[in-house]
């Protein structure tokens, strides 16, 4: 495995991978007038954006800020497209070097793991003959608390260019000394990179083969509660020291395998799964209203049959024959 990061500078700030980063920041968003201003001038834009980045002007404008409720309040920062063409062109250089990084069972945003991959993953840890307690855990505010100092130090031992350094360090200045804002893409990539220590300490440190990531939510397995304990110290011990995290009890809980484990919009038990109670109470009000809808004509069918097809995908991966039935069944 390379240990660190060789590619230049030119290679995130050049014409041609930062044209690459339009195109895939433009993707769903082509005729929003954002998108039609910034490509009316197209080479012109990122001749700009690229002679800025190399000459270390280059400056973000900020977000647009919006508050999303999935169910939980969730503050959302939308960065303008400009600087959604250098996050962009950022993430597609730094990426796959860092997800090769990344230990086998970390399964947020990453190309061939996702929800399901991890929910498969826990469930197959579950049905071990050793695994008979979990301990789920989960850190507390985790976006909101991500130290940049201890990010840019993280990046620093791998990356060889400053300047890329540096730009990171320009990108994070919008929101302070503390926080990934979540509606970016470098946040998510970040994110993973942090707690990737954690991982390693996990893997190497702590010898824990039965273990399972998914972005700030993680989960050991064992027979034995003593290990599980033990495990829950040495967690908050290093979250604490080493990534200014915290891991309080109330974010921790450890039970029986038996009596199912919730986890990525699951109820996950050794033999089968569930979905969520939340989960079933929010599609089904949502199938309700788009009845509703559909009878006024204010959607057509296929909008509905399009936010069906998305819950059937999710509920598929869950024992949900009748549920499918009772909810759907005549549609």
């Amino acid at each position: 495995m390379v240990n660190s990061y060789s590619e230049c500078f030119d290679q995130i700030a050049g014409f041609q991978p930062l044209y690459k980063g339009y195109r895939e920041a433009r993707k769903g968003k082509r005729y929003s007038g954002e998108v039609l201003g910034f490509s009316k001038n197209l080479e012109e834009n990122i001749h700009e954006l690229s002679d800025k980045l190399l000459v270390g002007s280059y400056r973000p404008k900020g977000f647009k800020e919006f508050k999303l409720y999935d169910p939980k309040e969730r503050e959302i920062s939308a960065p303008y497209f400009r600087d959604r063409v250098v996050h962009r062109s950022l993430h597609q250089s730094l990426e796959p070097f860092f997800d090769n990084k990344f230990i086998e069972h970390s399964f947020a945003c990453r190309k061939g793991k996702g929800t399901h991959a991890g929910v498969r993953q826990a469930q197959s840890f579950m049905r071990k003959q050793d695994s008979s307690y979990f301990l789920k855990c989960d850190v507390k505010s985790y976006f909101d608390s991500v130290d940049h100092r201890i990010l840019l130090e993280i990046l620093s031992r791998q990356i060889r260019d400053e300047r890329i350094t540096d730009l990171v360090e320009v990108i994070l200045s919008d929101p302070g000394e503390r926080g990934l804002p979540i509606g970016t893409l470098y946040s998510q990539l970040f994110a993973n990179v942090y707690l990737n220590e954690f991982d390693h300490f996990v893997k190497q440190g702590l010898q824990a083969e039965y273990y399972v990531r998914y972005m700030d939510d993680f989960v050991f397995f064992s027979d034995s509660k003593q290990r599980l304990h033990e495990l829950r110290e040495a967690s908050q011990g290093y979250l604490k020291s080493r990534l200014n995290l915290k891991l309080p009890y109330s974010k921790t809980s450890l039970e029986p395998a038996g009596k199912g484990l919730t986890f990525l919009g699951y109820r996950i038990f050794p033999g089968h799964r569930k979905l969520r109670k939340r989960n079933k109470k929010k599609f089904k009000h949502r199938l309700k209203t788009q009845k509703q809808a559909l009878s006024r004509d204010e959607i057509d069918f296929s909008e509905l049959k399009a936010s069906i097809d998305s819950w059937k995908g999710h509920a598929q991966h869950a024992d949900t024959e009748e549920l499918k039935k009772k909810y759907i069944g005549e549609l």
